[in-house]
């Protein structure tokens, strides 16, 4: 398992929330970003790293793709 760090942003580029996910892979870790966003109203999109590795960026207009 690896922890992903998921790095939330708004509207105006502001992070206003991080959290973690314990994943098997970068596809697992995705998916469940993709999830929690669906539940934070008040983001735009999350970032998701493994380290100093950009795992994938998802937008909420984008959702659908993961």
């Amino acid at each position: 398992m690896r922890i992903y760090e998921l790095h939330f942003f708004d509207d105006e580029g502001r992070r206003p929330l991080l959290d973690f996910h314990d994943g098997a892979d970068d596809h697992d870790a995705l998916r469940a970003a993709a999830a929690l966003l669906a539940r934070h109203a008040s983001c735009a999109g999350v970032e998701v790293h493994d380290g100093d590795r950009i795992v994938g960026r998802l937008e909420r207009a984008n959702l659908g793709s993961v």
